[in-house]
This record gives C-alpha cells, sequence and structure tokens, in this order.
C-alpha cells in the first residue's frame, strides 16, 4: 500500500513539472502584445508616408500631362 502511495505521488509529481515546463515554454515564446502594438504604429507610418508620397507624385504626373496636352 504504501509503495502504491509513493508511486502515485511520483507520478503526479512528473506531471506537475511536465505542465510547469510546458508553461514556461509556453510563456518565454508568446509574443509581447506591447511591441507588436510598437510594430504595427510603425507600420501605420510607413503606410501614410507612402500613401502621402505617391499621391503627391500622380499629382505631379498629372500636372506634367496637362502641360503637355
Amino acid at each position: 500500500m504504501e509503495d502504491e502511495v509513493v508511486g502515485e505521488i511520483t507520478v503526479r509529481t512528473e506531471l506537475l513539472m511536465q505542465i510547469y515546463e510546458l508553461i514556461e515554454e509556453t510563456s518565454s515564446n508568446r509574443v509581447d502584445q506591447r511591441q507588436v502594438e510598437v510594430m504595427e504604429n510603425e507600420f501605420d507610418k510607413k503606410s501614410s508616408s507612402l500613401q502621402n508620397s505617391l499621391r503627391e507624385k500622380f499629382q505631379e504626373l498629372r500636372a506634367a500631362l496637362a502641360l503637355q496636352e
């Protein structure tokens, strides 16, 4: 009986250790939400800058075409 109890405690302890290791591994692989927000803001700024640049260039090209006509 005592051996069975010790065996059961051992099995449960090993399972708890595996669960703990999985939790640590999962949390270390998780992406930091603040980092994602910073990257998203940077993307938005660059996207906006590119849109403005393209808009200005097309306006210049339209003006140049209008002068040629």
